[in-house]
């Protein structure tokens, strides 16, 4: 079996003499070494032992045992386990596969790839950790899950005396006027809506608090509250929904935010959905429009 390597360590007792000066190592440090065998590549699960040994010139305390993988990340026992006895007592040596019966239990599910297993020993002072690499090769081949990037659609919204409409479903980025809102069905679309307040402020709104609005205020029957958080976030470097997701919080979020050109936002949809809105451009006049660009599926 060919050797993997030895890794060893000392843990030197210094002291000072009676004059004051440093004496040299004490004869009793303590020492401990870790050879392991060479673990082939791993084909199949099932039960791989592990050889080698381990030696101190003092008693050995403890015996610990993980795997990593390839991000050094501990992996669950569920896939791969490390299975041993309890660190006997009062041994110098221990044999890894006779004496601690060391042995790693592949899972059916385990993942192809690089792993190691971790091996740290505790003898008195001295303490020592091996690295062992593993591969797994024909178990499991397990394809890695990527998140599609989302797109983003611009749009328009306009004040009431705008060519635009101002009502906006920010689940699709879709815009709509006067005219087609006026559906009920329509109207329980709609996340958003762009207006000029008094005192000339750009704002976005849930439509539950687009009072003054003459078709929101009068004429909807669905009036939705849909909540808003402006983030700090780059627009350009969140591009899934998982990023969307993870910047929402329920602390912050308005149903009503003044808006300037570059401020970003997530919008908690009617549907529940999270989507991430930059503004592009807002003008706060009577006829004023808002171009807004959104990250969508």
């Amino acid at each position: 079996m060919n050797k993997l390597f030895t890794v060893s360590f000392t843990a030197l007792t210094l002291g000072l003499g009676l004059s004051g000066c440093l004496l040299g190592p004490a004869s009793d440090e303590d020492e401990v070494s870790i050879d392991v065998d060479q673990v082939q590549i791993i084909g199949s699960s099932g039960n791989i032992s592990i050889t080698g040994d381990i030696k101190a010139n003092v008693e050995i305390n403890s015996v610990t045992c993980k795997v990593l993988d390839a991000v050094n990340a501990e992996v669950s026992p569920s896939l791969i386990e490390v299975d041993k006895d309890v660190t006997p007592v009062g041994e110098k040596k221990l044999d890894l596969e006779e004496d601690l019966k060391l042995r790693l239990k592949i899972s059916a599910q385990a993942c192809d790839g690089d792993y190691t297993l971790k091996i740290d020993v505790v003898a008195g002072t001295a303490e020592r950790s091996a690295l062992i690499p593993i591969t797994i090769s024909g178990v499991k081949t397990c394809s890695v899950v990527t998140e599609d990037t989302l797109r983003t659609q611009k749009v328009t919204l306009g004040n009431q005396t705008a060519a635009a409409g101002s009502a906006l479903d920010a689940d699709f980025m879709a815009v709509y006027s006067s005219q087609q809102f006026s559906a009920p069905s329509v109207q329980a679309t709609i996340d958003l809506w762009f207006g000029i307040v008094s005192g000339g402020t750009a704002k976005m709104m849930a439509p539950s608090v687009a009072t003054g609005f003459a078709p929101v205020s009068n004429n909807w029957t669905t009036k939705n509250s849909t909540k808003i958080l402006k983030v700090s976030a780059a627009f350009d470097q969140i591009k899934t929904q998982s990023q969307i997701n993870a910047l929402w919080t329920e602390t912050g979020s308005v149903s009503s935010v003044q808006i300037a050109a570059n401020d970003v936002f997530v919008i908690k949809t009617v549907e529940g959905n999270y989507r991430l809105l930059r503004i592009v451009s807002a003008s706060a006049s009577e006829s004023g429009n808002a171009v807004v660009i959104g990250r969508i599926k």
